[in-house]
């Protein structure tokens, strides 16, 4: 389980670093093949360099800090929020946090969050959900911390959603996809709507460009969460089970699995997402400076995590 903890959390962090150039702007995926990257001039996250996480991973890491500790509860979390937001140590904050640190400066902590859609409390779905081995529990503390700074019920829809989609792919219990398609049209019609959609596109076979352009790629959850059912499962039908695998302990490589399921060709399995993440497997997390590191501490390969 320890493995399976760190794992899941460097694969987000990787994600996060590789994606941290684009944040906020459309994605550019045939750049991710080049590795790590910095922003453009007069990006928000232009300070940052090649393979530093975002804000998303600092939240991530914040969470699983208290949770790993024992001390996770939401007043903690939110003075935590506080003290880090003060001190100017958020890299390019999603708005929604922002606010609601505002608002813990100036007011009642308890009462700070903001009635938004936006993805920014994401992230917390990842430390909840292997910290709970019970699903339910997973989600309902997941929600909770999610409402410190997020109240809308749309983006608790989505904490839960991606909390059920990263518990059954660890756990290999039933098709990740299908399980957390239908949790968030149990949670939320309109998401569970637009994830639906996705997934039909991709069944459908439209190009990654095309899909970008019908989904949409800005900071709302109504968005954000559906393209990314959309890319996992064009990219990761075949990955998918490899690497589950690989968190369960069991020991094959891509070519005694087989052939995929997937209706991708072989040069688009090959793609962009794949390339990145080869790019960064001897790679690692420092909490410390917020970048990559040599990962040869580590008693896990990077490149086998990330789902």
């Amino acid at each position: 389980m320890l493995d399976r903890f760190k794992g899941c959390m460097l694969g987000a962090a990787i994600g996060d670093a590789l994606g941290m150039p684009n944040e906020s702007t459309s994605p550019n995926l045939q750049k991710m093949r080049y590795g790590y990257r910095r922003a453009y001039k007069r990006h928000p996250n232009a300070g940052l360099k090649p393979g530093q996480f975002t804000d998303d991973t600092q939240l991530m890491i914040l969470a699983g800090t208290l949770l790993a500790d024992g001390r996770f509860n939401e007043e903690r979390y939110a003075e935590a929020l506080k003290e880090l937001y003060a001190r100017g140590g958020f890299r390019f904050p999603d708005g929604s946090v922002s606010a609601a640190c505002e608002h813990m400066i100036r007011d009642n902590p308890s009462s700070a969050g903001v009635k938004s859609t936006t993805a920014g409390c994401l992230a917390l779905a990842i430390p909840f959900t292997l910290a709970y081995p019970d699903l339910s529990e997973a989600v309902e503390r997941a929600v909770r911390a999610c409402n410190v700074t997020h109240t809308h019920p749309a983006a608790h829809a989505a904490v839960a959603t991606l909390t059920v989609l990263i518990y059954y792919t660890i756990n290999g219990s039933g098709d990740a996809i299908r399980q957390a398609e239908k949790k968030a049209s149990v949670e939320d019609d309109v998401l569970g709507g637009r994830i639906r959609n996705a997934l039909m596109l991709e069944r459908e076979g439209v190009d990654v460009e095309t899909a970008v352009l019908k989904i949409g790629h800005d900071v709302s959850v109504f968005q954000t969460l559906p393209l990314a059912f959309f890319l996992i499962s064009r990219y990761c039908r075949r990955q998918y089970r490899y690497h589950r695998a690989h968190l369960r302990g069991i020991r094959w490589s891509p070519r005694e699995y087989g052939s995929a399921p997937c209706r991708s060709s072989r040069r688009a399995r090959r793609s962009a997402e794949d390339r990145a993440a080869r790019a960064a497997p001897q790679r690692g997390l420092s909490a410390e400076t917020g970048t990559a590191v040599n990962c040869s501490a580590h008693s896990f390969k990077p490149d086998t995590i990330l789902f």
